[in-house]
């Protein structure tokens, strides 16, 4: 139409061919978009929409099967309705013994400190501290920060000394078939070591991790930070 024609003819030809290729490049990403969405429905991926609805009726299916009774109330018009129901009565004790807990927490995730005013954590009883040794102003400012961390026995030899870290010296350690990733703070997370191509996203640290090659790992810290660790020997 007139559209057309207008565009074949007053446009310049450096505009054209950078459309063109636009749009070939487009139509060239559709069976992949194509794929993409299609895995969204797969039950057997982690993390996709089939996934999370399957655990979703997984977890429906067991709290009827907890609750076969369900709940049984009339509802009268023109008025305010509610359904009650209450739990028989049970005996309240003490608990004597707990988890034995696997890790120090998260500082920044806990609204409670889970340790003591003199860096001692109340979950596994180590000692954890921090020293700033010095800080470089400038549009990319680095505040050089050294943590000690009692438990971190993976550090007994590193360069800023026994059991000492900060966020130059992090590391991934391979043990068995999965990671361990040694972070600023002192403290360990273990993460399955995925295939070439696959992620894994960590809620709680708020961690990408990206099997980038055999030999390489790329962590992503939220959208603020993308780090990158090759392997060695």
């Amino acid at each position: 139409g007139m559209a057309n024609s207008a565009t074949q003819h007053l446009l310049p030809d450096d505009i054209k061919q950078s459309v063109l290729t636009h749009t070939a490049q487009l139509r060239a990403m559709g069976p992949e978009l194509r794929t993409q969405l299609n895995k969204l429905t797969a039950e057997d991926v982690e993390y996709s929409i089939g996934w999370l609805l399957l655990i979703l009726s997984s977890a429906s299916a067991l709290w009827r099967k907890r609750n076969p009774s369900g709940q049984g109330t009339s509802v009268k018009p023109k008025e305010t309705n509610q359904a009650k129901k209450t739990a028989a009565e049970g005996e309240v004790e003490s608990i004597e013994k707990q988890a034995v807990a696997e890790g120090t927490p998260n500082c920044k995730k806990n609204v409670v400190c889970p340790i003591t005013g003199n860096s001692i954590s109340f979950a596994v009883g180590s000692e954890t501290f921090s020293h700033t040794d010095f800080s470089l102003p400038g549009p990319f400012p680095i505040n050089w920060t050294r943590t000690y961390y009692s438990r971190l026995a993976s550090y007994d030899h590193g360069s800023l000394g026994a059991r000492w870290i900060n966020e130059f010296t992090t590391r991934f350690d391979l043990h068995d078939k999965g990671l361990v990733f040694h972070d600023a703070d002192g403290r360990d997370h273990k993460y399955t070591l995925k295939p070439v191509g696959e992620a894994h996203y960590d809620a709680i640290e708020n961690l990408t991790l990206v099997r980038v090659t055999d030999n390489s790992l790329l962590l992503c810290r939220g959208f603020e930070r993308r780090e990158t660790y090759v392997r060695h020997g």
